[in-house]
């Protein structure tokens, strides 16, 4: 058998200098990454846990490893309005079974807002990141990058839940999929229409939602290739109707998806705050709704969405579908057509 001796390939100076990389940093002494550590959810490093009181001390801990870093801040985003800020954090103690050291300081948000935080950490010559890992919290990541940072929630003080939340037993309902009590409202679908000049799209009971996504794939595809235009005619009279069954199952309280006029199946997109919407049925359906439900002890909370409209809503309306409103996108237009009429520029 003939015998290959292989050569050892030369070392790059690429190669050479990482190598050398390392080993500076093992001599130097690195960062360990083990000891370095904030956990959200564990009352030593963050405390009071949750959501606090707009001008509650919050107390927040870091811990690394002695002797690795000379300084450590936190920064805080007040994510309402961009504004960040940093903070000194002073060194309070070190555990000596593990040569850990922890870092702490006070924070105080004066005002309501979603804030978030994460730490910057460095030593003589670099700096580090610590912040969260999951959208949950808990302990976070450690790395060369700016992180994600950790939440913290601000409320207005005073806020209170109401008792009957705390242990209320909540069946949600997707109004449009839930039950139809045949009181015409696909009828009333379809003469409304969709967004725009789009149509809307009944489907029955036994068919499956639509899904675009399909067409072209499916060869026994029967849509009509638009989200969020089948409706089934789910209404609030079908949710009056099975009221007694819902109590039957325990439930307290229902949560409603949007009811407010929309022009899509799920009415997140609204139309018109001040209107029940018209496939659903009238302020009366409502409120015998509210009114049976309270008879069997159940509250209803509704789910509303103000931080958008639909761009076919009295509000912005693109499609011009309410002439009796000055939309967003009609003003803005008029605006426009008036600059260039009188060539003005977005300078002048």
């Amino acid at each position: 058998m003939k015998r290959v001796i292989r050569t050892p390939r030369p070392i790059t100076p690429t190669v050479l200098a990482l190598i050398l990389a390392a080993l500076a940093l093992s001599v130097s002494g690195a960062p360990r990454a083990e000891l370095v550590v904030h956990d959200s959810h564990d009352a030593l490093y963050r405390f009071p846990f949750g959501a606090v009181e707009a001008g509650t001390p919050v107390r927040l801990r870091i811990s690394t490893g002695a002797g690795d870093f000379e300084r450590v801040l936190l920064t805080l985003q007040d994510t309402q309005v961009g504004l960040w800020r940093e903070q000194e954090m002073e060194p309070v103690g070190t555990v000596s079974e593990d040569n850990r050291k922890f870092w702490e300081t006070t924070l105080t948000v004066p005002r309501p807002t979603i804030a978030s935080y994460h730490f910057i950490l460095h030593t003589e010559e670099d700096r580090w990141f610590y912040g969260n890992a999951s959208e949950l919290g808990g302990p976070g990541r450690f790395g060369r990058a700016v992180p994600p940072g950790y939440q913290l929630t601000v409320y207005v003080p005073g806020f209170t839940t109401p008792d009957w939340l705390k242990q209320a037993t909540i069946y949600q309902i997707f109004p449009d999929r839930f039950r139809s009590s045949d009181a015409g409202s696909l009828k009333v679908a379809l003469e409304r229409g969709f967004r725009g000049p789009w149509p809307a799209e009944v489907r029955t009971w036994d068919q499956l939602p639509d899904n675009p996504r399909e067409q072209g794939a499916n060869p026994d595809y029967d849509g009509d290739g638009i989200w969020n235009n089948d409706f089934f005619g789910g209404d609030l009279q079908g949710i009056i109707d099975s009221l007694d069954y819902l109590e039957s199952l325990g439930v307290t309280a229902l949560y409603l998806n949007p009811i407010f006029e929309s022009p899509s199946n799920h009415r997140y997109d609204t139309a018109d705050y001040e209107t029940i919407d018209r496939v659903l049925g009238t302020e009366e359906d409502f409120a015998q709704l509210a009114d049976e439900a309270r008879e069997r002890g159940m509250h209803i909370i509704l789910d509303g969405v103000f931080n958008h409209v639909s761009d076919d809503s009295r509000y912005f309306d693109r499609y011009g579908k309410w002439p009796e409103d000055v939309g967003a996108y009609a003003f803005w237009a008029s605006v426009y057509d008036f600059a260039r009429q009188e060539e003005i520029s977005e300078a002048d």
